[in-house]
């Protein structure tokens, strides 16, 4: 089964931030740690040597203590069946303090994947926490001990109201010490002809920089091409256990067609049923029931995103 490499848990709906550009739909809705469990042990057990677990909301770290019974029961379960395992945590870094680092820091299967846009006045631009009196940017740059993580990235949103500031924020964050990063273009939202020239244009500056370095920099997003495109392909759990090819029904925009890809629930699962939905097929639905104009400038920055992977990819192989 091609989903059973990738486990993606979607451990709350809801987030303490309400960013600009993010589609996802919050709800006060959190996995039980049963429900995982359950999913965890299925995931685990079936073929595959090699198993990446990822936690994703919302923002799951507000359900810091069901990722550590998770993280501890998921790595029992791959000891006995003799296959090895990685975590993923994608996070704003908010809820972050000592206690989680710690644990971070004690099991490095874990990669620590936080979003920061740049400088101060780009981060919170976008990044509106719900607690006005938070400084988000401020928070994350005094949490010195997550340089020291073993596997720590930065994830960098670019969106079209500071998209010329894109190389500055990227070298910024740079010097701040980080050395992994993850890009992403706000999706969903319109980017006009002059926007998406820009971030064509900063996409150049920084693979300029980033071929510079010599390989010292990690790039994330050589390790995440998924067939239905602008989304995380993967054995996808929600909250309540129902089972999806992707995390597809996160977003507003395709709540409404939940029912048209559901694979199932995990307390229904049988491993004699197969669950197939091929990715042409969700790429219809999402072609038939988006925007137009919406999902036409998606796909516009997403192929902006992909030329400048593949070209860092090209450079990068001749090392």
């Amino acid at each position: 089964m091609p989903y059973l490499n990738k486990l993606i848990l979607i451990i709350t709906h809801w987030c303490n931030l309400d960013c600009v550009y993010c589609h996802v739909l919050k709800e006060k809705k959190s996995m039980t740690k049963e429900v995982a469990k359950q999913a965890v042990d299925i995931f685990i057990s079936e073929y595959g040597k090699k198993k990446n677990i990822r936690f994703f909301g919302g923002e799951p770290l507000l359900k810091f203590n069901l990722i550590k019974a998770i993280v501890k029961f998921a790595k029992r379960k791959a000891k006995f069946y003799k296959k090895s395992i990685t975590f993923d945590i994608t996070t704003n870094g908010i809820p972050l303090n000592d206690k989680m680092i710690n644990f971070i820091q004690n099991n490095p299967e874990i990669e620590l994947i936080i979003s920061l846009d740049g400088d101060r006045r780009s981060h919170l631009i976008n990044r509106v926490s719900l607690n006005r009196n938070l400084d988000s940017y401020s928070y994350i740059i005094n949490q010195k001990r997550i340089l020291k993580l073993p596997k720590l990235t930065v994830n960098i949103v670019a969106a079209p109201n500071q998209v010329e500031k894109l190389f500055h924020n990227f070298v910024h964050i740079f010097s701040l010490g980080f050395r992994r990063f993850n890009f992403l273009p706000a999706y969903f939202i319109l980017w006009r002809k002059e926007k998406l020239r820009l971030l064509k244009q900063q996409f150049q500056k920084i693979a300029d920089f980033i071929l510079q370095q010599n390989g010292y920099i990690y790039i994330k997003n050589f390790y995440l091409l998924n067939k239905v495109p602008l989304f995380n392909d993967g054995l996808v759990i929600d909250y309540n256990g129902d089972i999806f090819p992707n995390n597809l029904i996160l977003s507003r925009h395709f709540i409404h067609l939940r029912n048209k890809i559901i694979l199932g629930n995990i307390k229904e699962y049988s491993p004699h049923r197969h669950l197939f939905l091929k990715p042409r097929d969700i790429s219809y639905l999402m072609k038939r029931e988006a925007n137009s104009a919406l999902l036409e400038s998606t796909q516009k920055v997403d192929r902006l995103l992909t030329d400048f992977v593949n070209l860092l990819k090209n450079e990068t192989s001749r090392y």
